[in-house]
């Protein structure tokens, strides 16, 4: 029998720069995207090099970028965490807590905000896009 998780009932929150440090999560996510960081390759090809091209794994990985949607609700003040550590441009501390209760807490700046009103007779949607800065730390439930 399978061991996978169900996605349903993932949240991101927010940290709050205490100790011990609380998260306060985003309300009404729809959509919390993969996460992680991508390595790449350094070129290293010389004049001795034979047939194929000669590359150096790079030590340090690219943060991904997440866009983490929500349902709007204006006011909220959790919603208006996310949005003020877009506003102060500096690196905050974000929680991924899947539906068993393993958490992933990685440093991150919020890069983008929205508010998407446009779908016709539908929901308005808010939206954040965080830059990881780090690498996600494991927490087991």
């Amino acid at each position: 029998m399978t061991e996978a998780i169900h996605s349903h009932g993932t949240k991101i929150g927010i940290g709050d720069g205490l100790s011990p440090e609380q998260f306060s999560n985003l309300p009404e996510g729809t959509a919390i995207p993969s996460f992680g960081g991508t390595k790449g390759l350094i070129p290293a090809s010389s004049h001795d090099s034979v047939a194929f091209h000669e590359y150096l794994p790079q030590k340090l990985a690219e943060g991904d970028e997440l866009e983490v949607v929500s349902n709007h609700i204006p006011g909220d003040a959790d919603v208006a965490k996310f949005k003020a550590a877009y506003d102060d441009e500096e690196v905050h501390n974000f929680q991924i807590t899947m539906s068993n209760s393993d958490a992933y807490v990685f440093p991150g700046i919020v890069l983008a905000w929205h508010i998407d009103p446009s779908e016709l007779d539908g929901i308005v949607k808010s939206s954040f896009r965080i830059k990881m800065t780090g690498a996600p730390a494991y927490t087991a439930a």
